[in-house]
Parts: structure tokens; sequence; C-alpha cells
């Protein structure tokens, strides 16, 4: 039976803002304490995981900067460069976006088995694929990741609501997003990623705007950058959508549009309770 040792954890986490404390856990550090050595494993630097923060191209170049040099660091661990990461010694010479949680101490006999389990647990084993799987997430999933980390979602931001395009009828739309806006509900929906699901979407679209007589805006997300935006597709329906002069659309990968669509929530929105009021004051909401 294999002899169970003692080691020290940290997390490692990348904080683009210190004023708004945004941060997300971009890897972690596994220190033997018997040997004094370290093992550590951090996400690529073209991890879709940032795309939650990074809303501009500059935050984007700072973001892969920082992680080249710190893999560059990383990558030239030694016994004293180990302990010193650990005590906190080291951190001057780190990006200042970069931080190191207090270690915690842990025991096991298994050491590959505990690091792949607080790597996959505080950090996320789907963010250490490369960068083709950001063509995979729809832009609701991109969404989310970008309204979790403002703070927006469950507070100034209510995800999947049922509509009712008219209230004489049963047929229940889902729309991915609804925030408020003084005594108006606005609506945030998403264009699907896969084009066998396009026309039905349209549809939806084109019921729930003809019929839906409330003075909301309703936006639009997609990304230009998806594949089955090259035939002009999805381009053409927004187009079309649009004629309402209520219908709004917005690419997630223009990113200045995206992060002014974002402050314009952030500052305008009412809060949770004065969304939920103007949620069940909607006669059109679906139970």
């Amino acid at each position: 039976m294999a002899q169970r040792q003692k080691y020290q954890f940290s997390i490692i986490s990348y904080n683009q803002n210190s004023m708004r404390n945004e941060s997300i856990n971009i890897g972690a550090l596994l220190f033997n304490e018997r040997d004094k050595s370290a093992k550590y494993r951090i996400i690529p630097f073209n991890s879709f995981k940032i795309r939650g923060l990074a809303l501009n191209q500059y935050q984007k170049d700072l973001f892969q900067t920082t992680m080249k040099y710190l893999s560059f660091i990383l990558s030239d661990l030694d016994s004293d460069f180990s302990v010193q990461l650990l005590d906190s010694t080291i951190e001057h010479n780190l990006p200042e976006q970069i931080r190191f949680s207090k270690p915690k101490p842990i025991v096991t006999a298994n050491e590959e088995l505990l690091f792949n389990q607080i790597v996959s647990e505080y950090v996320g084993n789907e963010y250490f694929k490369l960068d083709d799987v950001v063509n995979i997430l729809t832009p609701k999933e991109q969404m989310i990741d970008i309204f979790t980390a403002h703070d927006l979602l469950g507070n100034q931001i209510k995800k999947n609501i049922k509509i009712r395009p008219s209230k004489s009828l049963e047929i229940k739309f889902n729309i991915d997003f609804a925030y408020g806006e003084n005594t108006t509900l606005n609506l945030i929906d998403s264009s699907p990623v896969k084009e066998s699901a396009l026309e039905d979407w349209y549809v939806k679209m084109v019921t729930l705007s003809s019929r839906y007589d409330y003075d909301s805006s309703i936006f639009l997300i997609n990304d230009s950058k998806n594949a089955i935006n090259a035939d002009k597709k999805v381009s053409q329906m927004l187009s079309d959508l649009e004629n309402d002069t209520r219908i709004h659309s917005l690419d997630i990968s223009q990113h200045d549009e995206l992060e002014s669509f974002i402050e314009k929530i952030s500052y305008k929105s009412v809060n949770s309770e004065q969304l939920n009021a103007l949620i069940t004051s909607n006669h059109y909401m679906a139970s």
C-alpha cells in the first residue's frame, strides 16, 4: 500500500481589473513537502475561459501575454522557487494580474489523482482545450459567461424566461435573458449555431415580434465567427427582423459593441427585485 505524503496546493488566478476585482481560476500548483518538488498546470493562453472577462482586443492581448510569461516562469520551477511561490516572497516578480491563493495542506497516497481532482474542481478540465472550442460555444453560452463575470446574471438579468407571443395564445417561447430598464422589460435571445435550427428560430422571432405589443427592446445575439454565418443566412434573417424598430442585433465578436451593451445594462438596468416585479406584471409571461 502506497504511503500517504503531505502536500500543499495553491490555486492560480488571473485578476484583470483590481478595481472591479474580476478574476478567473487559471491553474493550480501542487507542492510535495517531502522532496520539495512542485508541479503545476495552467490553461492555454488562448483558452476560451477568458472570454467572459476580455471584451476587447487589448484585454485579450494582455491575457495572452501574461499567460505566456507565467508559463515561462513556471517552466523553470526548482525547489527554492517552489517554496518562495508558496510563502509569497516571489510575488513581486509575477505579473500584477496573477495571484496565488494561500497554500492549503493536504495528504494523499496518489499524487497524480489528487492533482487531477484539484485542477478539475477549481479550474475545470474543459478550459484546457484549445481555441477551436470557442467556435463550438453558442452565443447564449458565451453571454452566460460574460453576464456571470460582470455579476449581472441573477441580479440585473434573469435567464430562461417563457413568454406567450399573445395573451390569447397558449404557445410558449423560451427567451434566453431579460432585463428591466425603468418600467420596460427588455428581451435578449441568441441565434442558434446549428443550421438545422435556424428556420425555427427565425419563425419564433417573427411570431413574437409581430404579436408582442409591448414597447420592449429585443436584442438578438449572434456570433459572426460561427461557421454557419459564412453563407449569410443569419445576417439576412437579422436584417429582416430589424425591420421591427424594437429589434437590434448584436454581434458577440464585436468587442467594443458588446462592451458598450454590458455597460449599459450595468448602469441603467433595474435591480433583481424590480426586475421580478416587471416580469410578474407582464401579461404575456407563461406560468
